[in-house]
């Protein structure tokens, strides 16, 4: 049986006999008193891009991080949108420079060494650095769950209209979702634990529409929950699809450089670019870890 905490979306709490989350090696554990419930949490940090430029730019962040991508936030964007193509002195390169400077003390300071923390003390094995992107983040954790030689159940592509996925479909450990709505976007799911006894399955997710520093527990009882949750204002649109992934699979909008190996890599990049200074390596940083190429970084004990 799971639940997540009240308090934080970013804490599963399952009983003591519930399977552990997958992958398994992502996650914090923290046995519950008397040998009770058990907490999870995801050693995963998120470097949203929205956090930076609406800050650099006169937007207040305080109140948006609570509350999400307010008014203010859309306003700050906006803005730095205009100073970006208008003024002659804001090129786009001195953006990216500027930017990658916070970004750099971010992950120098805070990000990394909260990941590699958890890898030394041994609470964790994985540890990853990721955009706030719902679909890399869920193809992450398909190919993580992959890796273990967990099997998905979906082993070929299938696209459906959402309320027949939401009739027709259950869903089972390292599932990926690809849900597309009307106006062309999209939200990617991954399923990382399922009780079957309780008609639980529980997801991991990253979402672009909001500000997140790390990804969220959702618990669904059955996938017409899912959809109606993610999808009830586009159940009749003609546009609107549900696809799901098979762990070998490709997406457009989805890189192949998400493979551990090459997530593995970047990581090692990530490292060598954090230990220079200077405009170029701010620039380098930037594109790597916070624009819409960004992919993420995976930091394994071994």
């Amino acid at each position: 049986m799971y639940r997540v905490d009240p308090a934080d979306r970013t804490v599963l709490i399952a009983s003591a006999d519930a399977r552990p989350p997958e992958p398994r090696q992502l996650y914090i554990r923290t046995p519950g008193p008397g040998g009770g419930e058990v907490t999870y949490r995801p050693n995963v940090e998120f470097l949203d891009a929205k956090m930076y430029r609406p800050h650099l730019f006169g937007a207040s962040m305080d109140h948006d991080l609570q509350e999400g991508v307010s008014d203010t936030v859309r306003r700050g964007l906006e803005r730095n949108e205009g100073l970006m193509n208008n003024r002659v002195t804001q090129t786009r390169e001195g953006y990216s420079d500027k930017i990658g400077h916070h970004v750099r003390k971010t992950l120098k300071y805070k990000l990394i060494p909260a990941v590699k923390g958890e890898i030394r003390a041994g609470r964790a094995r994985l540890g990853i650095i990721s955009p706030n992107d719902c679909a890399r983040f869920a193809m992450v954790l398909l190919c993580l769950i992959r890796d273990r030689g967990i099997r998905s159940s979906v082993t070929a592509m299938m696209t459906l209209k959402p309320r027949i996925a939401a009739l027709r479909y259950n869903c089972w450990i390292g599932d990926m979702m690809m849900l597309g709505y009307g106006d062309g976007s999209r939200h990617g799911i991954t399923c990382v634990a399922v009780d079957n006894g309780a008609r639980q399955f529980v997801t991991l997710e990253a979402n672009a529409w909001k500000i997140l520093v790390k990804p969220e527990f959702f618990i669904y009882n059955s996938m017409n929950e899912l959809i109606n949750t993610h999808m009830a204002n586009d159940l009749a649109n003609p546009r609107s699809l549900v696809r799901f992934l098979p762990q070998n699979a490709t997406h457009p909008v989805i890189e192949r450089n998400i493979e551990p190996a090459n997530m593995l890599a970047g990581a090692r990049e990530l490292d060598r670019l954090i230990g220079k200074w200077g405009k170029k390596g701010f620039h380098d940083i930037w594109h790597m870890t916070a624009t819409a190429a960004a992919v993420p970084v995976l930091y394994d004990r071994g």
